[in-house]
């Protein structure tokens, strides 16, 4: 037990510390998320949601809201996957999308949006009492669809780390996640 609780602390540390490590590696990742949210609550501020409750009631479905709403979230996982291709091992060229193995990158996202399809379809005839463990389920029938996108999109060599076992051997060259 006393190894499982190391084992978590390390990878707490690796996650947090190289995320914040990408403030200072490649600071326009975080601003493609952070701009877009910034430039939501000025919105907000100017539609004067924030000068009482009942404004805020009011305004909180308003249009263009929604539309800087839309915006923050697009620059969120925007900024995910840009950081996922930094990490991934493109490091400085994160940007360059003609690094992106595409091919095999569209057919795993086409077999996760199928499988998700038919997933939805079937789930949504059984009963209340299956429909949660058939959810279950249909997750993790789509993961190997996600680990393999994922790899495609970052030039991550993840079948190493199949066979060993080791999150090391999943970084381009076995080269681990920089901690410190």
């Amino acid at each position: 037990m006393r190894e499982w609780f190391a084992s978590l602390g390390a990878g707490l540390k690796t996650t947090f510390v190289g995320g914040s490590r990408l403030f200072v590696l490649a600071p326009l990742i975080p601003l493609i998320a952070v701009l877009p949210e910034f430039a939501q609550h000025i919105v907000e501020i100017k539609l004067g949601m924030f000068a009482s409750k009942a404004a805020f009631g009011a305004l909180q479905m308003d249009p263009t809201r929604w539309a800087f709403g839309y915006a923050k979230i697009a620059g969120l996982v925007i900024a995910i996957f840009a950081a996922a291709r930094y990490w991934g091992g493109a490091r400085e060229r994160w940007w360059d999308l003609r690094t992106v193995a595409w091919k095999p990158f569209l057919i795993a996202l086409a077999g996760n949006v199928a499988l998700a399809i038919a997933m939805f379809v079937i789930g949504s005839r059984l009963s209340t009492t299956a429909k949660p463990a058939f959810d279950a389920l249909a997750t993790i029938a789509t993961w190997p669809f996600l680990v393999w996108l994922i790899a495609c999109w970052t030039g991550a060599a993840l079948s190493a780390g199949y066979r060993e076992g080791s999150s090391e051997s999943a970084m381009p060259h076995g080269e681990p996640l920089p901690v410190g």
